[in-house]
């Protein structure tokens, strides 16, 4: 198994559902892990909140809630669906959430690069 994969697996992720999600092919599940390293969908959440567009960062949630559940990546698919719900009613916890997705995915990208 890819040194990656491991390192995922010890951080929590469900790698069984990315790889079912990937077609059990190691390397497009790789291609997609080295995809969502670069994607900056939680920093366009950030700006989002920080222009008071509630709309636009539950439609950055509801985009980004397929690309986490496709990787296995439980822990960021529960909070980013903490933040849908958030941006959805107005909640005043909605920056904290989006900020603790921020430093999540950053965390998972840094192990991605890492190898």
């Amino acid at each position: 198994m890819n040194a990656v994969i491991t390192k995922l697996a010890d951080a929590g992720c469900d790698i069984g559902k990315g790889l079912e999600t990937n077609y059990n092919e190691e390397e497009l599940y790789i291609s997609s892990l080295r995809s969502f390293a670069e994607d900056d969908t939680p920093q366009k959440m950030e700006k989002a909140i920080r222009s008071n567009d509630l709309k636009q960062c539950r439609m950055y949630a509801c985009s980004f809630r397929r690309v986490l559940y496709n990787l296995g990546m439980r822990e960021l698919y529960y909070l980013n669906d903490s933040i849908f719900a958030s941006a959805e009613c107005g909640s005043s916890e909605l920056g904290r959430l989006v900020k603790r997705l921020v430093l999540k995915k950053n965390e998972m990208a840094a192990i991605i690069r890492s190898v």
